[in-house]
Parts: structure tokens; C-alpha cells; sequence
């Protein structure tokens, strides 16, 4: 059976250009042409490329294996892209690079300091877009924001928060119809109603020296 395995996972790196490799403590297959499935139970481990994906359990389906579908203690990284996300649920598609995420999510971009935790996330690999939804936070330093939707460019390292968005940034805080925020350089953005309450820091005054 490791022959047979190790065959498979050569034929899909040969395929697709990329590294592919799995692991679990458990695993059962069905190879029929057209309804080809695997399913990883126990400590499941999928390599793709960059991207290492770990859960309970990982069914790997399609033609290459080209849909991976994790479930239970979900893991995403992608080092390379410094993208770390842990979740409940996520589905990835190897050759469109387009991953679709469920539960309780956190994710780490280390490439734009950048923390986001939410309920649905929608990742565009390629374009280095995502559509995040349902209880949305970020934070990024002296920024926290929360709103019920987000679109997050990650190029362009613009995240724009919409629903009832509320963000603060240091002692001020902000709320309008959409708030950008441009990450690379804290500026912020409001459109729409806009409201916005201002903490002035006041300087103790000095007695002049006699």
C-alpha cells in the first residue's frame, strides 16, 4: 500500500508542477475513475506547494486530487506568502488557488502585521483577495476595527470594513457606512455617515521656575 501511495502522490507532482504529499494516522481510498476519494483520519497532513494544510480530518477528491476538504482543528499555512489561518472548516481548490474557510477563524498575515478573526472567509490566492464575513475584528497595532463584512486586498494592503463598522485607532474611535483602512500606512478612510469621538491627551502645565 506505501508503494501504491507513493506512486499516486509522484503522478499528481508531475501533473501539476508543484509538490504534493499527505500523511494521517488512517486512510481510506476510493480509486474509480471518476469518483476518486481519499480520506485522512487522525493527525492529517496535506502538502501542497507552499501551502500545508492540517485537521481531523482531510478528504482529498477530484481528478490529481484536486479538492482538499479539511474539517476539525483546520490549520493554513502558507509560509512562503507568511499567511498562517486556523479554523473550523476549510476547502481548498489546488488549481483554481482559491480556498473557502468556515468556523471560528483567525488569520495571521505576517507579511502585513496584520490579525483578522471572523466566520467565513473567501481567499483568492492569485488576485490576493478575501471576502471575510459574520463578526469581523481586526487589529493591527494602534488599529482595531470590527464590522459584519470585509474585503481585504492584500496586495494593495487595503482593508475595507462595512456593516455597522466601528474602528479605533489609539484613543479615538470612528464609525461611518465603510471605513478603509490602507495598512501600509494607517490612514484611514470614512464613507457615508460618519461619527467620530476624539480623546485629547492634555499636558500637565508646569509651574515656570523662579
Amino acid at each position: 500500500m506505501r508503494s501504491v501511495m507513493c506512486l499516486l502522490c509522484l503522478a499528481v507532482s508531475v501533473l501539476v508542477g508543484e509538490e504534493f504529499s499527505f500523511s494521517a494516522d488512517t486512510l481510506s481510498a476510493t480509486l474509480a475513475r471518476g469518483k476518486e476519494k481519499t480520506i485522512l483520519k487522525g493527525n492529517a497532513k496535506v502538502v501542497s506547494g507552499a501551502r500545508i494544510m492540517t485537521a481531523e480530518t482531510i478528504e482529498l477528491s477530484g481528478p490529481d486530487f484536486r479538492y482538499v476538504l479539511c474539517t476539525g482543528g483546520v490549520v493554513f499555512q502558507n509560509p512562503e506568502d507568511g499567511l498562517y489561518i486556523q479554523a473550523e472548516r476549510l476547502f481548498h481548490d489546488r488549481e483554481t488557488e482559491k480556498t473557502h474557510i468556515e468556523g471560528n477563524i483567525l488569520l495571521e498575515d505576517k507579511k502585513n502585521n496584520t490579525v483578522i478573526r471572523a466566520h467565513i472567509l473567501d481567499y483568492d490566492e492569485r488576485s490576493q483577495q478575501a471576502f471575510i464575513q459574520i463578526g469581523v475584528r481586526i487589529f493591527k497595532e494602534d488599529i482595531t476595527g470590527r464590522g459584519e463584512f470585509a474585503h481585504y486586498d492584500r496586495d494593495k494592503e487595503i482593508l475595507t470594513l462595512s456593516g455597522s463598522p466601528v474602528l479605533y485607532k489609539k484613543h479615538d474611535e470612528y464609525r461611518a457606512t465603510r471605513v478603509i483602512v490602507h495598512l501600509d500606512t494607517d490612514e484611514v478612510e470614512m464613507e457615508g455617515r460618519i461619527e467620530g469621538t476624539i480623546l485629547q491627551e492634555e499636558e500637565e502645565a508646569q509651574e515656570p521656575h523662579e
